[in-house]
């Protein structure tokens, strides 16, 4: 069967990805939303951002924005017309496209819902951040994928400034509400993501072992 990983921003569906490239067959195809998205981009998800700011709309983004929806839409029809096996790792609110509804109730895919809090998350998109190369983290347009999330467009310094960790949680609380909302009717099972994060402390080798045994034994 296809399989597909769901969840919010940094709950580890492209690790478990990562993780599984060794260990699947050749036939099992493994399939990053974010690398596909950005496949003109050197597959780097950051590098579509980048190249698509506009300094002259850095709050709503619209041409951003518009060049992602073209992106993901290309890729819905894609991963629809698949006759290959795979696993599927998609981005955050897909509850947004209409598509992503069809799709699910046309294939029909086993699907996996890495749930995390708010605060998981937060650390999350703090640690991707921090681990981004200094090219980019020197580019005008640094943080534009967080804008409304932990960072916000400051007009005077032009520049997306990380917000408080309060304001940062809260405004993650309300995105994720509205996701798992959705992800909870689509999903056939539901795993708390920090489970499987060997940094966190709720991290549990047992349940990430458990999980990679069951994606190899059912993919395909």
């Amino acid at each position: 069967m296809n399989i597909i990983l769901i969840g919010f921003s940094t709950t580890g569906k492209s690790s478990i990805l990562k993780e599984l490239r060794d260990k699947l067959s050749n036939d099992v195809q493994l399939i990053d939303s974010d690398s596909e998205i950005s496949k003109d981009y050197d597959h780097h998800i950051y590098n579509l951002f980048i190249q698509n700011h506009n300094s002259n709309d850095p709050i709503h983004r619209n041409a951003l924005l518009n060049t992602i929806s073209s992106k993901e839409e290309m890729f819905i029809h894609s991963l629809k017309e698949n006759k290959s096996p795979y696993i599927a790792a998609l981005g955050p609110n897909i509850h947004i496209r209409s598509n992503w509804q069809q799709y699910f109730i046309f294939a029909k895919p086993y699907t996996i819902f890495l749930k995390a809090n708010a605060e998981s998350v937060f650390d999350g998109l703090k640690r991707r951040e921090e681990q981004l190369a200094q090219e980019l983290r020197k580019n005008p347009a640094f943080g534009n994928w967080n804008h409304g999330v932990i960072r916000q467009y400051n007009i005077e310094t032009a520049k997306y400034e990380l917000l408080s960790k309060e304001q940062s949680i809260d405004n993650i609380k309300k995105l994720i509400k509205v996701n798992e909302d959705y992800y909870s009717q689509i999903a056939n099972i539901t795993i708390e993501a920090t489970k499987l994060f060997e940094w966190h402390s709720d991290y549990d080798s047992n349940e990430k072992k458990s999980l990679i045994e069951f994606m190899i034994k059912n993919a395909g």
